[in-house]
């Protein structure tokens, strides 16, 4: 598969069949595991209560802390899975066409 350029030209696809690499599977897992630990803890703080639990900020961060490392692994072979079944199939990106107008700042 190519891309279009700007000139009309074919240019090969640098993405095609490579995927994300396993680095940028374990960043992104890194990253979304952060953002979802936090998200846990302001969560656990918030619904606990409801259900008669008076809980304080360590707890519900001690619970969080111990479901990381089972969310992380989780996240990044579901990724890993995703990833290779992308290659093993052959399914590509769609191609990008070109810019009916190259001054204009919408793509």
């Amino acid at each position: 598969m190519s891309v279009v350029s700007e000139d009309g030209s074919q240019e090969p696809n640098p993405r095609r069949g490579n995927g994300q690499t396993r680095k940028w599977s374990a960043i992104e897992s890194c990253t979304t595991m952060f953002v979802g630990y936090f998200t846990a803890v302001a969560v656990y703080q918030l619904l606990w209560p409801l259900f008669g639990h008076e809980v304080r900020v360590w707890d519900s961060a001690s619970v969080a802390l111990l479901m990381f490392p089972v969310n992380y692994v989780r996240q990044y072979l579901v990724r890993r899975a995703f990833n290779w079944l992308e290659n093993r199939n052959g399914v590509t990106p769609l191609p990008v066409a070109a810019k009916s107008d190259p001054s204009s700042p919408f793509d």
